[in-house]
């Protein structure tokens, strides 16, 4: 109800703004309030590799990572690509969110350079327990990259079946 806003009607594309502001505000948020540590890499340097003990979260600054796991699990040794992390988005929280103690994914510079935030995990982890808002923001986030994941594994599980 209510009157004004002329009759505009929120479409998909208005949702996905929203939800790119809300992350950006948020993770300029935990940059402004945790202990930040900056690194510079060259294209092909991992961030981290599966398997790699889960101890930050990170936010790429500059640059563009790739995103590669095994597929199929652990049985099989090649890793192929889940997508990409474009500058400005956070990553590794899903691992720390989790409590899990190891990366499953490996995540790589992708362009000449690439310059990453990271935050210690014990300090994203106070942030999430403290605020409600930001610990429903990442595991809306987490169920979605899931999701993707998910999708991306049953696609590579067709694919390999033809």
């Amino acid at each position: 109800l209510g009157g004004g806003g002329g009759g505009r009607v929120r479409g998909r594309k208005d949702a996905a703004a929203d939800e790119v502001a809300l992350r950006e505000k948020l993770l300029s948020f935990i940059m402004m309030v945790s202990r930040t540590k900056r690194v510079k890499m060259l294209e092909g340097e991992p961030i981290f590799k599966e398997g790699d003990a889960v101890d930050h979260f990170y936010v790429l600054s500059e640059g563009r990572l790739a995103v590669a796991g095994q597929a199929g699990g652990a049985a099989r040794q090649d890793n192929h690509p889940f997508g990409r992390i474009e500058a400005g988005e956070g990553f590794g929280e899903m691992s720390l969110l989790a409590g899990k103690t190891s990366r499953s994914k490996t995540i790589t510079c992708a362009t000449p350079t690439c310059e990453v935030v990271s935050v210690l995990g014990r300090d994203f982890l106070r942030l999430v327990t403290k605020s409600s808002v930001v610990k429903e923001s990442f595991d809306m986030l987490s169920r979605q990259r899931a999701e993707h994941n998910t999708a991306v594994q049953a696609e590579r599980a067709t694919n390999s079946a033809e």
